[in-house]
């Protein structure tokens, strides 16, 4: 049997450090973290114990990782500047109605997975190490999260309507109650796969869903999630 290592541990030395003294969080001025394995051991002004490597971050703000509770990593780096920055007076500006459609229509899935790959890493950089995703690749979405060491929660998504705008001045909709069903049972059965394991059947939006899918959504029964 080959001996076992010890994990690594290593200091990161910050300007400011967001951290909790048990009562609430607080503002550490010159503080320091260290990490050993995928455990944190210490956070305080000093540590005098021993560490592997240490990080110089005195001009930064080193923080917990943060959470992101409403994302569409399949789809948002598409939307910048498409939808977000361009839109209707007669919608509020909002470019949903006239222009998600087109671009939900025209993206295949192999555009949707390079969305994926690039909003995980996108989120870890900025932060990041917590999502909540809601869109349709959650095969990918599980497959992705661990090359990149992000905590997803998947909220498999389904409809049963869709909005569009055909003439630019009205918002419609167009209804098909048997493709919400299909979209509910694929994320029903998704989630069994996977054991329920940090996610729900999600509809797209309360609006995009009729009254079956929706109620047999509420009423399905749960399991409590894996850590």
């Amino acid at each position: 049997m080959p001996p076992v290592t010890a994990p690594k541990r290593i200091a990161i030395r910050a300007g400011y450090v967001i951290a909790f003294d048990g009562r609430g969080h607080r503002l550490l001025r010159d503080g320091v973290v260290v990490i050993e394995g995928d455990t944190i051991l210490y956070v305080g002004p000093r540590f005098d114990g021993r560490v592997d490597e240490t990080v110089d971050a005195h001009d930064r703000v080193l923080t917990p990782g943060l959470i992101s509770t409403h994302a569409h990593i399949s789809g948002s780096p598409l939307d910048r500047s498409f939808i977000e920055d361009r839109g209707n007076p007669q919608f509020w500006y909002s470019g949903l109605f006239e222009m998600l459609p087109v671009r939900s229509d025209a993206q295949d899935e192999e555009a949707g997975r390079a969305c994926v790959d690039f909003s995980m890493a996108e989120l870890l950089r900025g932060g990041v190490t917590t999502v909540m995703e809601i869109g349709t690749l959650g095969e990918y979405v599980v497959e992705r999260a661990p090359h990149y060491g992000i905590r997803v929660y998947m909220g498999q998504a389904f409809r049963s309507g869709r909005w569009l705008a055909k003439d630019g001045k009205r918002v419609e909709w167009e209804w098909n109650e048997e493709q919400g069903g299909q979209g509910l049972r694929r994320a029903m059965d998704f989630h069994t796969r996977y054991g329920c394991s940090r996610g729900a059947a999600w509809p797209w939006s309360p609006s995009a869903a009729t009254g079956r899918p929706a109620s047999t959504c509420l009423s399905a029964p749960t399991r409590t999630p894996r850590a």
